[in-house]
């Protein structure tokens, strides 16, 4: 038998699925000065050749910030599969009726 979970289906209202568009949504600041994977490439091939303390810290806090925001969406998921939902995501209107508006 097929765990439901693994087919839970989840709707936020962002123009993307990517981690920083939905953990952004359930609240999420970065603190990196670094906007997007991109960019990240970009500061560790200056970092490779220039190293700065201060693009060494930004390249930890990029990292960091997306684990914490994976920790966060992982959070809501597991909460909203658990029928948690009155808890921590109190503020998001969370549905399983297809039917109405929200």
């Amino acid at each position: 038998m097929r765990s439901k979970r693994l087919y839970l289906k989840i709707y936020l209202p962002v123009f993307s699925n990517d981690l920083k568009s939905v953990s952004k949504y359930l609240g999420f600041s970065p603190t990196s000065e670094i906007e997007s994977g991109l960019r990240a490439l970009l500061w560790r091939s200056n970092w490779e050749e220039n190293p700065t303390d201060k693009s060494k810290e930004q390249l930890i806090q990029y990292n960091l910030d997306d684990c914490l925001a994976l920790k966060l969406a992982t959070d809501f998921i597991y909460s909203i599969s658990n029928e948690d939902k009155e808890t921590k995501y109190s503020h998001l209107k969370i549905t399983d009726d297809f039917t109405s508006e929200i």
